[in-house]
């Protein structure tokens, strides 16, 4: 079922944007900052109402479902990982259950392992780290088991083990049939493992497309203003500064 925004406009910040989204892949939205990225994410997840436009899950308008209905489909994860109850890590994962009205164990079990927190389940959620903590919002939001996981920059407070760790379940939940878009700065994991890219600049989409386009050269100097090139294999690619430009 596919997810979509039509002509979305929220006044300065997001102008007419348009894509469709479907499950089985990683969509990457990049852009500059300010761009709308972050707008957008929460648009696709029924979380923030347009001035004009729509945002669409089939043929329903996010803003119409049930709240409840909403979460049990869509899992998002917002930049800031800050929590409201110094409970231990398990129960902040089980919250992820609430939209099912269970605490079920396995999906608990599996989103904990997952984001490799066993050794840290019986903590207490404030004594973790920032890595720690934003590892533990992340697999609350698996233990829902939601068709769409929305991610806002899921990576910033991760070391590259951990990156390379969390975007390779992404990826087996994206090949198992849920839909994943997530935020991300860094150029590179975008163009080496989404599926696709959209990238934004002062709020319109200025690329949309598989990764070797819509990240080309040529896009990032026009919309980054940085002169740079790519040196690598597909998959395992680098963005250097082009010193020769």
């Amino acid at each position: 079922m596919s997810l979509r925004a039509e002509n979305l406009t929220v006044i300065g910040r997001l102008a007419n944007v348009s894509c469709s989204l479907e499950r089985g892949g990683i969509t990457a939205i990049c852009g500059p900052n300010g761009a709308g990225k972050s707008t957008l994410l929460m648009a696709l997840a029924g979380l923030l109402s347009a001035d004009t436009g729509r945002a669409m899950l089939g043929e329903e308008r996010l803003v119409s479902l049930h709240l409840k209905q909403r979460a049990r489909r869509i899992g998002y994860l917002p930049q800031s990982a800050d929590i409201a109850w110094d409970v231990t890590v398990r129960s902040i994962v089980e919250l992820g259950r609430m939209p099912h009205g269970d605490s079920a164990r396995e999906p608990v079990d599996t989103a904990i392992a997952a984001l490799d927190l066993e050794a840290f389940e019986g903590r207490r959620a404030l004594t973790l780290s920032g890595g720690e903590r934003a590892r533990m919002l992340l697999a609350r939001v698996l233990a829902g088991e939601p068709e769409w996981i929305l991610a806002d920059e899921p990576l910033a407070a991760l070391d590259i083990a951990h990156q390379l760790t969390l975007l390779a379940h992404l990826r087996r939940q994206a090949d198992g049939g849920s839909g994943v878009v997530i935020v991300l700065h860094d150029l590179a994991l975008a163009r080496n493992h989404a599926d696709r890219v959209i990238v934004l600049d002062e709020g319109r989409v200025a690329a949309d497309d598989i990764p070797q386009r819509a990240l080309s050269e040529e896009v990032i100097a026009k919309v980054w203003g940085v002169a740079a090139r790519w040196i690598g294999e597909p998959g395992a690619q680098a963005l250097v500064s082009d010193l020769s430009v």
